[in-house]
C-alpha cells in the first residue's frame, strides 16, 4: 500500500492499494475508487471491461507523483490509466489506442468483476439544471444526479461531496483541453448499496482519433463547498489555459445600472400563458416606459423580451409589432437608458438547411460552425446594433436557451468536424460576442454561463428563471450567485427578477431588496405594483447605485 498526504490540504490523504484509490479525511474514509473505467465504443460488440490491471510505473514527474496502470481490454488495442498526485489535488486520465469512436465513459466502472466507487459520505453540492431544493440534494444520495446545461449554461462539472462527521469535502470534477470538451452533460449513477460511477456521454459529432486521452477527472479537497468549486475552476484555467474571467471593474458605468425587463409585464398583460409573446410590441413597451418615467423609476437598461422577432432564427424585427424599433431605441437613449434584445439561441426557423444541424433532413438547430450561418450572424448583429441608417442601434443581447443545443442522440452534427457538446456551445457564444464587440465596443452580452471554459464570452451573468411556487426565490438567487462567483469571482451579475406568475407585490419588493446585495437589481413587471411601491424600488436602487459608484 502507498499513502500520499497533501501539504496544501492538511488532514486529507490517498491510499493506493489493490488497484483502488481510497481517499481519507483524518481517519475517516470518504471514497474508494477502482482504477478501472469503461470506455464504450459506438457500435462495438465487445463491452470494454478490464480483464487484468497492473501498476507498471511510479515516478516523480515535475510537481506530481505519476502512477500508471496498464489494462487488457477487448475494446482497445492499448489502455492505460494515469493518476497524478499533486500537493493539493489528484488527477485521473485514461489513455487509449484503437479504432472506433467513444460513445460514453463510465468512470470507475470498468473492472470485469465488480467495480464502481464506494462512498461513505452524504450528498453533494451541485448547480442543477432545474429549480429544486438545493439543501435536499446536498443531503440525499441514492438517486441519479445530472449536470447539464440549464439554469447554469453550462454548469461547472464538479460535485463536492461532504462528510458531516468532520465537515470534510472531496470533490469529483471533469474537464478537458480546449477543443476537446465534446460533451455537454455529466451524470452520477448510483447502485445500491453505496456504490456509484461517473458517466460522461459524448455528443454526436465528436472525433475518433486513433490515439486519445479521456477528459481528466479532478479530485479536490477542503471544508467549504464553494471554495472547492473555486479550486476546480482555478485548476481548469491553470491546467488547460482556459480564458480568464472578465475584469468586473472594466466596462462602462451603465453595465452596472438597474435593469427593467418586460417579460413579466408581457405576461400580466396577457393574463398569463403563451399569449405573453403577443405583447412584445412597441406599443406595450412604450406604455411601460411612460409609466417608468411617470413614477420616476430610473433603470439604466431596458430588455425587450420574447417575441419581438418575426422568426427566432433570422432575428428580423416583426414590423407588425415593432413598426419603428429604431425610434424606440433612440427615445430610450435620449432618456438615459440602453436597450438589450432577448435572443433565443439555436432556433432554426427561417434558416436554410446549410445554416443548420439536421436530423434526418429536418433542421433542428442553427449551426455556429456553418459559414452560411456565420455570414447571417454578421448581418443580424450589424442590423440590430449599428447606428447606421436602417439599423436598430440597440446596445446588446440577453442570450437565452443555450441549453437547447442538439441532444446527444441527434443523428446530425455540426458542419465543422469534431465541434460538439460544450465546444459547440462555446463556438456559438464566441461568434456572437466577437461580432457584437466589433459592431459596438460597449455592447453588453448577458448570458447564464457558469463554466470556467467560458470566461471570455460574457459581460454579465444572469441567474436565470425562478419558480415562485417554491417560495424560496431569494435563497435560490443567493445560491446561484455564490455558485457563479465561485467560478468567476467578482462577476457582474444580473439578479433576474423573473418571479414567474406572482402578482404578490410584497414578494417582488422583498426580491428587489435582496437583489441589490447580490448584483444588478432587475425588475420584470410593473402591473402588480402601485406607484408608491415603484418609488420604494427606486429608493432601493438609489442606495445600490450610491454604494457601487
Amino acid at each position: 500500500m502507498r499513502t500520499f498526504s497533501f501539504p496544501r490540504r492538511p488532514g486529507f490523504s490517498l491510499r493506493v492499494a489493490d488497484n483502488r484509490l481510497d481517499f481519507f479525511a483524518e481517519n475517516w474514509q470518504l471514497f474508494s475508487f477502482p482504477v478501472s473505467s469503461r470506455v464504450v465504443v459506438q457500435g462495438a460488440d465487445e463491452q470494454d471491461l478490464d480483464e487484468s490491471l497492473s501498476l507498471v510505473s511510479e515516478r516523480q514527474k515535475g510537481a506530481c507523483t505519476e502512477l500508471i496502470w496498464q489494462a487488457k481490454s477487448h475494446a482497445w488495442e492499448k489502455k492505460e490509466y494515469i493518476v497524478c498526485v499533486f500537493d493539493d489535488h489528484v488527477t485521473y486520465e485514461i489513455h487509449m489506442q484503437g479504432a472506433g469512436a467513444p460513445e460514453r465513459i463510465d468512470y470507475f466502472r470498468g473492472a470485469k468483476t465488480g467495480g464502481a466507487a464506494h462512498y461513505f459520505v452524504a450528498g453533494c453540492l451541485h448547480c442543477q439544471a432545474e429549480d429544486m431544493d438545493y439543501e435536499r440534494e446536498r443531503r440525499f444520495v441514492g438517486t441519479d444526479l445530472f449536470l447539464y446545461p440549464g439554469m447554469a449554461s453550462p454548469p461547472p462539472f464538479v460535485f463536492p461531496f461532504f462528510n458531516d462527521a468532520n465537515d470534510a469535502r472531496i470533490a469529483v470534477g471533469v474537464a478537458a483541453p480546449k477543443g476537446e470538451n465534446t460533451y455537454s452533460r455529466i451524470n452520477i449513477r448510483y447502485i445500491k448499496p453505496q456504490t456509484m460511477w461517473l458517466e460522461l456521454p459524448y455528443d454526436a459529432g465528436a472525433l475518433a482519433p486513433e490515439s486519445r486521452t479521456s477528459p481528466t477527472v479532478w479530485f479536490g479537497f477542503g471544508n467549504e463547498d464553494f471554495a472547492i468549486v473555486r479550486n476546480y475552476a482555478d485548476w481548469c484555467r491553470e491546467r488547460f489555459d482556459y480564458p480568464a474571467a472578465p475584469n468586473p471593474a472594466a466596462g462602462p458605468e451603465w453595465w452596472n445600472k438597474p435593469i427593467f425587463c418586460g417579460w413579466l409585464e408581457q405576461d400580466f398583460l396577457a393574463g398569463h400563458g403563451e399569449k405573453a409573446k403577443e405583447y412584445a410590441t412597441q406599443q406595450a413597451y412604450e406604455e411601460m416606459t411612460r409609466r417608468i418615467d411617470r413614477v420616476g423609476l430610473r433603470p439604466g437598461v431596458i430588455i425587450i423580451d420574447d417575441k419581438w422577432q418575426k422568426d427566432y432564427g433570422t432575428m428580423e424585427p416583426d414590423t407588425e409589432k415593432w413598426p419603428d424599433m429604431r425610434a424606440f431605441t433612440d427615445a430610450q437613449h435620449a432618456a438615459g437608458r440602453h436597450v438589450l434584445l432577448w435572443w433565443r439561441l439555436w432556433a432554426p426557423d427561417g434558416l436554410s438547411g446549410d445554416e443548420c444541424i439536421q436530423d434526418s433532413g429536418v433542421n433542428v438547430a442553427a449551426d455556429p460552425t456553418s459559414s452560411a450561418y456565420l455570414a447571417r450572424l454578421q448581418k443580424i448583429i450589424h442590423r440590430l446594433l449599428s447606428d447606421a441608417p436602417g439599423c436598430m442601434n440597440c446596445d446588446g443581447f440577453k442570450l437565452d436557451y443555450i441549453y437547447r443545443l442538439p441532444k446527444p442522440e441527434v443523428k446530425g452534427h455540426a458542419a465543422e468536424a469534431g465541434v460538439a457538446g460544450m465546444e459547440l456551445m462555446r463556438r456559438y457564444y464566441k461568434a456572437i460576442y466577437d461580432l457584437a464587440k466589433k459592431e459596438k465596443a460597449d455592447a453588453l452580452i448577458n448570458t447564464s454561463v457558469a463554466h470556467p471554459y467560458f470566461g471570455d464570452v460574457f459581460d454579465q451573468i444572469r441567474l436565470h428563471d425562478y419558480n415562485s411556487a417554491q417560495r424560496s426565490t431569494v435563497s435560490i438567487m443567493r445560491f446561484r450567485a455564490a455558485f457563479v462567483r465561485a467560478v468567476f469571482p467578482g462577476a457582474r451579475i444580473d439578479t433576474d427578477g423573473a418571479n414567474f406568475f406572482t402578482g404578490n407585490s410584497q414578494h417582488i419588493l422583498y426580491h428587489n431588496r435582496a437583489a441589490v446585495e447580490i448584483g444588478c437589481p432587475s425588475l420584470y413587471g410593473l402591473i402588480p405594483l402601485t406607484d408608491d411601491e415603484l418609488s420604494e424600488i427606486q429608493t432601493v436602487w438609489d442606495e445600490y447605485e450610491k454604494k457601487n459608484r
